[in-house]
């Protein structure tokens, strides 16, 4: 990953969910400020919903393979031992158990613990389980 530039949550959240598209955020620097990724983040939170691990600052980075302008916006938490820590964005349920790929069946996430979820779907007991899509009913707001 090559990093340009850090940002602050308030730099970018007022950017977010506003239909702007493509945001030039410096000089040369463009972001798709109404990505799937930055709307959980504006609608569901900056909070890891799993640990509580709380998104401190944003990364615009790009793949290091990536020759064109395909910048994008990453959420980074700091843990408590200093060290960044990915913030994602979960599937409540899983796309390979039939779940969709929209924000209301999404929630902020660090990457442990998604990494940890892996394809399981977390009840609202906080009980893991293994079920498909069509036997569960979202009841998310957005």
């Amino acid at each position: 990953m090559i990093r340009f530039a850090r940002f602050e949550i308030d730099e970018i959240m007022p950017l977010v969910g506003k239909g702007l598209g493509k945001v030039e955020i410096r000089p040369g620097l463009f972001f798709n400020s109404d990505s799937q990724r930055l709307l959980v983040f504006k609608y569901k939170g900056i909070n890891c919903t799993s640990c509580g691990l709380k998104g401190t600052h944003f990364w615009l980075q790009k793949s290091e393979n990536e020759s064109d302008n395909s910048f994008h916006m990453d959420l980074y938490a700091t843990n408590l031992l200093g060290i960044e820590v990915l913030m994602t964005r979960d599937h409540i349920i899983p796309r390979c158990k039939g779940g969709p790929d929209t924000i209301k069946n999404q929630r902020p996430m660090c990457l442990p613990c998604n990494g940890y979820l892996g394809s399981l779907i977390d009840s609202p007991e906080n009980e893991i389980i293994n079920i498909k899509a069509e036997e569960v009913k979202i009841e998310t707001a957005i």
